[in-house]
């Protein structure tokens, strides 16, 4: 692949997704539960691990940005290398208190469907002004060709109010570029001069609720996308209640929804790189999205798929 196709900054929560297969033939006489006997396990990345992931599948080499714990080191590096452009990892002394952890999520598959998942994390509290860290990352990406900065939020502790002020809003005004926001409820307040935010239906309604978000004039975004699962999704213009745009889901045949957002995020921002209008972009998106969702596992399209839409979409 051509590492010249970049112009994309993923900045998030990075985490791993944790597989172990097998097949359920009989429950344990321990305690009602099922016995999954182990066939194979697959590790791949998840939240802003799996919006880079995706980025690479299409033909993007984005910049990166994002935390690590020790565990999984060797793994998250390697792949990092292999995908992007350039990319800055924070390291562990920016933790108030304790080492950093890596959030992982296990999910045990026995015959095709998911019997449990379990989640090792810690909430992290992360302090930018030690060590000048705020003003080191602006330096490391300053002069990097960055047109759109995706931030995948998942309220793990990387997107704060203060790495906000001192990281991403002074990227966007030195870069010229555009923010676009996988968001979590709590955070709403922080998200500031965005081009767009994409909540899902959930989140949506939440936010909502709270900060009358359709028709506040307090407002700091261009566009809002909300998407909806297997209903589709829907675009608003800032402080309008009025939809601009609506397209609905490709597939009723939904196997899997892990990481569907991060799909929707990675082939909008991958097409308004490549200077689609914003509905092209999104009727694009929603068709990866629904090719992802018809398959078992974290969400993923492929180069060759995604050409596929391109060629054939009649917008």
């Amino acid at each position: 692949m051509n590492k010249s196709e970049n112009g994309i900054l993923v900045i998030g929560d990075l985490m791993i997704d944790r597989y172990i297969y097998g097949s359920v033939n009989r429950v344990s006489q321990e305690a009602p539960v099922p016995i999954l006997n182990f066939e194979k396990e697959n590790i791949v990345f998840g939240g802003a691990g799996n919006v880079l992931f995706n980025l690479y599948n299409i033909g993007c080499f984005p910049f990166f940005l994002s935390v690590s714990g020790l565990e999984y080191r060797n793994f998250i590096n390697e792949q990092i290398k292999k995908m992007t452009t350039d990319y800055f990892l924070l390291p562990d002394v920016l933790l108030k208190n304790e080492p950093c952890t890596t959030t992982v999520k296990n999910r045990y598959i026995g015959n095709g469907k998911q019997i449990l998942r379990v989640d090792h994390e810690k909430i992290q509290d992360f302090d930018f002004l030690k060590y000048d860290t705020g003003k080191k990352i602006f330096n490391f990406f300053r002069d990097k060709e960055i047109k759109i900065i995706i931030v995948s939020d998942y309220g793990k502790g990387l997107i704060t109010e203060n790495f906000w002020t001192t990281v991403i809003l002074p990227l966007k005004k030195k870069l010229n570029c555009k923010i676009v926001v996988d968001p979590v409820p709590k955070n709403w307040e922080i998200y500031n001069e965005c081009f767009l935010i994409k909540p899902n239906e959930k989140e949506f309604d939440s936010i909502h609720e709270k900060y009358n978000i359709l028709s506040s004039p307090e407002n700091k975004f261009e566009y809002i996308l909300r998407t909806e699962g297997p209903k589709g999704m829907t675009l608003f213009e800032s402080n309008t209640i009025e939809q601009i745009y609506r397209c609905v889901p490709e597939t009723k045949n939904v196997v899997d929804i892990i990481g569907a957002g991060d799909v929707v995020i990675s082939a909008l921002s991958y097409c308004l790189l490549k200077k689609m209008s914003l509905e092209e972009s999104i009727f694009i998106a929603n068709k990866c999205a629904s090719l992802a969702i018809s398959r078992q596992g974290t969400s993923f399209i492929t180069k060759q798929e995604f050409e596929c839409f391109l060629e054939k979409t009649e917008f």
